[in-house]
């Protein structure tokens, strides 16, 4: 599924993707990349269709790989984003 998680071969669920995702928010689990999976919360890198929440981490979010659009953005106090020279970062709502 989405998240990675191997399926129950005694109690298997539906199958991947069982719900719409439409927000994510940054764990910043592995460092500052945006575009590594592995620093959301939902284990994908968001869509431009996503609602995105940055909390107040150590490793803040930084667009440095290829650009990002998400729908809307919110920070929370002491939350940052960095986004490289040659990047833009674009929120459509």
């Amino acid at each position: 599924d989405y998240l990675r998680k191997t399926r129950s071969t005694s109690n298997p669920s539906r199958g991947a993707y069982e719900g719409i995702i439409t927000s994510a928010v940054w764990t910043g689990e592995v460092g500052t990349g945006w575009h590594n999976y592995k620093n959301w919360n939902i284990r994908m890198v968001p869509l431009s269709t996503y609602d995105i929440f940055i909390p107040d981490k150590a490793n803040d979010p930084r667009v440095s790989s290829a650009n990002a659009t998400v729908k809307s953005l919110q920070l929370s106090p002491g939350a940052q984003i960095s986004v490289a020279p040659t990047r833009t970062l674009t929120v459509t709502n």
